[in-house]
């Protein structure tokens, strides 16, 4: 077959639709702001979103006071990557697990506020640990199995010291 007939069959089955495979939707996804009730929990996440996967790496910060010394807060900080599934326009799921001896599974879900329907920076963030292996250990009775919110609602909070000391910063 001669060149120009090779080329041109390969660009027309490129070109018919069906016959070509579609490249996966690229996006880029910040949520900027996510705050735990009443802690000095901090989150954020730069995410990748392909189709109906995301994956996100979160940056956590948190200040907790010194059990000597009140006044100072020890920063720490936190880096960890999570992989969701879309479950609807505004609602992503990530299943991970079992882990370890106690076999924790844990559930968290990004849901993108409604009353944000331009800038897709206001998200909520519930994270859920079950443990599906209580009678392994004495320590898998005892884990704390109860969800966890964090959200961009009220995240401005005052502060229980007067200084800061780095702690743990990765």
């Amino acid at each position: 077959m001669p060149l120009f007939i090779f080329v041109a069959v390969a660009l027309v089955s490129f070109i018919i639709p069906g016959q070509a495979t579609a490249q996966p939707r690229t996006s880029y996804v910040t949520i900027p702001n996510l705050a735990k009730p009443s802690e000095l929990d901090f989150e954020g996440a730069d995410c990748k979103r392909t189709d109906d996967v995301m994956t996100c790496e979160f940056h956590q910060v948190l200040l907790i006071p010194m059990k000597t010394d009140p006044s100072v807060c020890e920063i720490y900080t936190n880096r960890y990557e999570s992989t969701f599934t879309k479950q609807n326009t505004r609602r992503w799921v990530s299943n991970e697990g079992p882990q370890g001896v106690c076999g924790v599974v844990t559930v968290t879900t990004l849901e993108q506020d409604e009353s944000d329907p331009t800038s897709g920076l206001l998200w909520t963030m519930n994270t859920q640990k079950i443990v599906t292996n209580k009678s392994a250990d004495t320590v898998c009775k005892q884990l704390d199995e109860r969800p966890e919110t964090l959200t961009w609602r009220d995240s401005r909070r005052p502060l229980p010291c007067k200084f800061v000391t780095p702690a743990a910063i990765r």
